[in-house]
């Protein structure tokens, strides 16, 4: 049994109303709950990770319940009439579409891109906030962006241990024929402005933009917040050229796989999905996609 669903059991027994996970952790560690073993800058979200998956899996079973998007409460005291009503009204969890005109989206002027390359440090997000801040980075229709601008896109990983989710790209994914039916270990998602919220200011959107094309390419059947917990704050910044001329930003994110989810979907747009090892470059990188090509040469860069 998870250590978290322990604590936040008896944390929203004690308190008896729904909580979030920031607020069941703080409760916590108040009542002196959590033990040293659970530790990290990231616990609210791995709680809501453990949360979601169990009342995903466990479904009528499940010991939790969401009242409100990002809150949980015991099932046990649903129908506890001692607690107000509103605190005892459940809903489900809501599944995201991907943008079908993503305007207008994140771009950056060519000759600054050398500034989203973070210096031990810095705080990344900082130096995106000042980049927009200064009109370098801001969001363009995509169409109508300035000229020398080129569009900011996330490029997700999904990992398993020392191995990388890849697929071939199918004929409804893409109309250039130099990508169709190559292999490549990204799930991309331009970033939207609409995509920035209060909650992400910081990160401009990037990462949630990025997680839910992720999620929604593979059919992920829960919030994206267990893979927000699984997503390392890490990334990497790949320039594609074409013909010698940057044609886009790729911003590098990798994200873990649950252990519960294997991702098995087949698709028009995917084709023959397995996972690869990744300690080192894949072999026969010409059957790559461009992008994952250069990709695997940032990530590789003393080994290709």
């Amino acid at each position: 049994m998870s250590s978290y669903l322990e604590i936040a059991e008896m944390v929203l027994a004690q308190r008896r109303r729904p909580m979030g996970p920031h607020a069941i952790l703080r409760e916590a560690y108040l009542l002196d709950l959590m033990p040293s073993h659970l530790h990290g800058e990231t616990q609210h979200k791995t709680l809501q990770a453990r949360l979601s998956e169990d009342i995903l899996r466990s479904k009528e079973r499940s010991r939790f319940v969401r009242t409100e998007p990002g809150k949980f409460f015991l099932r046990s005291l649903l129908s506890d009439e001692t607690i107000p009503a509103e605190f005892r009204k459940t809903i489900k969890a809501r599944r995201r579409k991907r943008e079908l005109t993503p305007n207008p989206v994140l771009c950056i002027a060519k000759e600054s891109l050398h500034k989203l390359e973070v210096q031990n440090g810095q705080d990344k997000w900082k130096v995106l906030e000042s980049l927009r801040q200064s009109g370098e980075l801001s969001y363009f229709e995509f169409k109508d962006r300035p000229e020398g601008h080129v569009p900011i896109w996330c490029f997700v990983m999904l990992m398993r241990e020392e191995c990388v989710l890849s697929y071939r790209v199918g004929k409804y994914r893409s109309h250039d024929d130099d990508v169709t039916s190559k292999r490549t270990v990204g799930f991309t998602s331009l970033v939207t402005e609409d995509q920035q919220t209060l909650f992400n200011h910081h990160d401009l959107g990037i990462i949630e933009a990025g997680i839910t094309a992720l999620a929604l390419d593979l059919d992920f059947p829960m919030d994206v917040d267990v893979l927000d917990a699984e997503t390392s704050d890490e990334t990497s910044v790949v320039e594609v050229l074409t013909n010698d001329e940057i044609e886009a930003a790729l911003l590098v994110i990798e994200t873990g796989c649950p252990s519960w989810f294997e991702p098995t979907t087949r698709r028009l747009s995917m084709n023959d999905m397995k996972w690869i090892p990744f300690r080192v470059p894949p072999n026969h990188l010409d059957d790559f996609d461009p992008w994952t090509q250069a990709v695997v040469h940032r990530r590789f860069a003393c080994d290709v």
